[in-house]
């Protein structure tokens, strides 16, 4: 998708590609395994793609990280014999709820509850300039984005020109005004960031 700026001096052809692109910021949460034989916190609620680390703060005692019920392990994951100062780590892809214990103390138990984000992340949409727009050079150019937050409120709206930062806008109607574009190739993107940190691009 292209813009064309033209007059006697060179085009500015501004491309306008539509790549989206969306994140999550992926957690890590951390389960220590104490010397009173016991899990902290022993049920962690974590989102699917977050990572639970089971250490092991016992100085005197080996302990697991074993996926299932005690005398009956579902191999989803199984840490092992973990020494004193010893770590495992599992990253949960799917949310659900997985019961796990300590294969030496069978006492030992926990569960770690995956649960889907509610709502989803933020929409966010160039509407001006429009494809195959063309301008005369030099000209002053408002770039305008529409955004939406699926949970929380729109944060912020950044706009760039390649990698390169054209400015910030935080309230609707997003938008920013560009002067002095150079003749060229220009690709602009809309970067859209919601309260939680979500973010979504959209590239022209």
């Amino acid at each position: 998708m292209k813009l064309k700026f033209r007059s006697h001096l060179p085009v500015i052809i501004i491309g306008l590609l539509i790549p989206l692109t969306f994140g999550l910021h992926a957690a890590t949460v951390t389960v220590s395994i104490t010397s009173d034989f016991s899990f902290t916190p022993r049920n962690p609620t974590i989102s699917p793609g977050d990572t639970v680390i089971w250490m092991n703060d016992d100085p005197t005692t080996a302990h697991t990280s074993t996926s299932g019920a005690p005398g009956v392990p579902d191999g989803v994951w199984s840490s092992g014999l973990l020494s004193p100062g010893q770590s495992f780590s599992h990253t949960f892809d799917s949310a659900g709820t997985f019961a796990y214990f300590c294969s030496v103390h069978t006492f030992m138990t926990g569960t770690v509850l995956v649960q889907a984000p509610q709502g989803t992340g933020p929409s966010v949409s160039i509407s001006a300039p429009l494809n195959g727009a063309t301008f005369s050079t030099p000209t002053n150019l408002t770039v305008t984005a529409s955004a939406s937050a699926g949970s929380g409120t729109v944060a912020q709206v950044e706009f760039f020109d390649a990698s390169t930062s054209l400015g910030v806008s935080t309230t609707a109607p997003y938008s920013i005004t560009v002067t002095n574009l150079a003749a060229g190739t220009h690709s602009l993107t809309a970067n859209a960031t919601d309260s939680a940190e979500q973010a979504l691009s959209h590239r022209l």
